[in-house]
């Protein structure tokens, strides 16, 4: 039987498995949905159109408002 020492076992399951995240994440990319619309582009926020603007906050309790 071959003895391969647990080091080099660690790497070749490492570098296998990044190569088969690779190769998913390559795969989602090129059959995934490329044409950008007006509906894929809105902010999506529980099911309700966002109001105001997002820089825009008020801290409740602390501020005067």
């Amino acid at each position: 039987m071959i003895y391969i020492g647990d080091h080099l076992a660690f790497w070749i399951f490492g570098f296998a498995m990044t190569g088969v995240l690779g190769l998913l994440i390559a795969v989602s990319w090129l059959f995934g949905a490329k044409k950008p619309n007006e509906i894929k582009q809105t902010t999506y926020e529980c099911g309700q159109d966002p109001i105001g603007d997002a820089n825009d906050y008020k801290l409740l309790g602390i501020s005067r408002y």
